[in-house]
């Protein structure tokens, strides 16, 4: 992201403690067995990735959707999609 220097001092400080604080209630939530132990740092990645993507590729998606956008039926399904394997995925289900 060209833009990150300027927003370094957001990064090293607001959304690092952010993220800080979201590891170690995932960190809980494994001690607990409420999840499957993962790497929570990198569960927030796939999940910013995941999100980010539906995001950045408007058009992509809509052009490997038959050249249409997505429907808001399309769009329930998108999400209930990912947070079924992410669900699943980290044993929280």
């Amino acid at each position: 992201m060209h833009g990150a220097p300027v927003i370094q001092d957001y990064l090293e400080t607001t959304l690092k403690d952010w993220t800080e604080g979201r590891i170690a209630v995932i960190e809980r939530w494994i001690a607990a067995g409420r999840m499957h132990p993962v790497d929570p740092r990198h569960l927030l990645y796939m999940l910013w990735a995941t999100t980010q993507h539906y995001a950045d590729f408007g058009h992509q998606i809509e052009t490997l959707n038959h050249g249409n956008p997505l429907s808001d039926a399309d769009w329930a399904r998108a999400k209930a999609s990912v947070r079924d394997m992410v669900l699943r995925g980290i044993g929280a289900v």
